[in-house]
């Protein structure tokens, strides 16, 4: 039971890190893997969509890789190639393009990518090729519902379900969806949505000081924090941002970058173009300054307080379009694919941890307890969350609306043993704590 602990608690205590030099897993911008689309864990497997191969998968961090031998994903960039990669963690979604007819089409896998079929049914064919689907811009797996981003009107469907059907009317033609703690939310034009019934209804919070006419390019939410990190620009005022929210979209913070967005390439104003946070990590992937040295990475250990370059290790191409298409996670690593080059990793557990000092903490006593203990914080919660896990890692119990620097922590329904309480609030994470509940 005491090294099953401490593995947990590792698993915490690396949500608070610092910068570390990149490291290319093995696939070559010189072979005919060069170039990636998207990448994707699967079942501890990562898989990577890549120039002239198509799919490839590999079970040992990037070590070693082999192709997956299906003829409709071999990959030309100038007509086919594999644009999206999802996993629902029980089967295997992969999306084509067709760029000569603007077309698509999608593929599902239940065995591990041994085999796949099309799962088409009640998809809008394309106008231009009526054997295939709309154009999919994008496509994502939340709450259990996988939603395709096209043109014409999104669509969705629950893994099972016999055929794809129209989205919510609401968020039709939103372009970014994301969750956390069962809400679903969804960003189209001009402002942030959210779903508390699985998409059948939605609702826009405030979005107050979210720039006037605001157009997204870039959602992401933080599974640790549960903040929500968009990038974009209004059209009124024509500037680039990071905005982040901490109260699901009422209120929106914008992110001190701008001394790090010059011009791109072509001279026209640099933009994000991915983003990816885990607890305090922010990692942000930028299109080319006017130096066409990239890809241009980013990095906050802070909650996106503060920023400093994070591209050493990566190989500088020389192209001006040249930039992060994916950032992913899997354990202690995380991985950053490149459009025209590799798939660089960075191991988590040998980064210094100048963070942790830092951290909030709390106490509980009695601890163990019967009934009762009271948890004394060393900072005053204003909207305090705190979810209590098993030792195997299993949620089991999240108590909301935490205010002040103490709480009476009722056991309720909890069998004696062994527990790991987190503590959130705005903007904070409190160390992990272990609890001990007796009969």
């Amino acid at each position: 039971m005491k090294k099953t602990f401490t593995l947990i608690c590792i698993l915490f205590f690396n949500l608070y890190i610092t910068s570390q030099n990149w490291v290319s897993v093995g696939i070559s911008a010189n072979s005919n893997q060069g170039g990636v689309y998207d990448m994707e864990f699967h079942n501890n497997v990562l898989y990577a969509s890549v120039n002239n191969d198509g799919l490839i998968k590999s079970s040992d961090k990037g070590a070693t890789w082999s192709v997956i031998n299906i003829t409709d994903f071999e990959t030309n960039p100038n007509s086919r190639h594999i644009s999206h990669i999802i996993s629902t963690g029980s089967s295997l979604y992969v999306v084509t393009l067709y760029a000569n007819t603007s077309s698509s089409m999608i593929y599902k896998s239940t065995d591990n990518g041994q085999s796949f079929t099309t799962d088409i049914s009640g998809f809008p064919l394309a106008p231009n090729d009526n054997t295939r689907l709309m154009n999919i811009a994008n496509i994502y797996y939340e709450n259990e519902n996988l939603i395709a981003v096209i043109n014409g009107g999104n669509y969705t469907k629950k893994e099972n379900d016999a055929s794809w059907q129209p989205t919510n009317t609401t968020v039709k033609f939103a372009e970014y969806y994301g969750s956390h703690n069962n809400t679903l939310f969804a960003f189209p034009s001009y402002g942030i949505y959210k779903s508390t019934d699985d998409g059948q209804t939605w609702v826009k919070p405030a979005n107050t000081n979210l720039p006037q006419l605001f157009l997204a390019n870039n959602m992401n939410i933080n599974p640790i924090t549960g903040r929500i990190y968009v990038s974009g620009k209004g059209l009124v005022e024509q500037i680039h941002k990071l905005l982040y929210s901490d109260d699901e979209g009422e209120t929106w913070i914008s992110a001190n970058i701008e001394s790090y967005l010059d011009k791109n390439w072509i001279g026209l104003p640099q933009e994000i173009a991915e983003i990816y946070s885990y607890g305090n990590l922010v990692q942000l992937a930028l299109i080319n300054d006017n130096s066409n040295s990239g890809p241009e990475v980013l990095i906050s250990v802070d909650s996106a307080t503060t920023f400093s370059d994070d591209k050493t290790g990566i190989l500088d191409l020389g192209l001006g379009t040249t930039l992060i298409s994916k950032f992913a996670k899997q354990n202690d690593y995380v991985y950053a694919a490149v459009n025209y080059g590799q798939i660089y990793s960075k191991d988590l557990t040998t980064l210094a941890n100048a963070n942790y000092a830092k951290q909030k903490s709390f106490k509980a006593y009695p601890n163990p307890f019967k009934n009762e203990t009271i948890l004394t914080f060393n900072e005053i919660l204003q909207n305090g969350e705190l979810t209590v896990f098993t030792i195997l890692g299993k949620k089991v119990t999240v108590k909301k609306g935490i205010s002040g620097n103490s709480y009476h922590f009722e056991r309720s329904n909890l069998s004696s043993g062994l527990y790991l309480i987190q503590i959130k609030d705005t903007n904070k994470l409190f160390k992990p704590f272990k609890l001990i509940v007796t009969d």
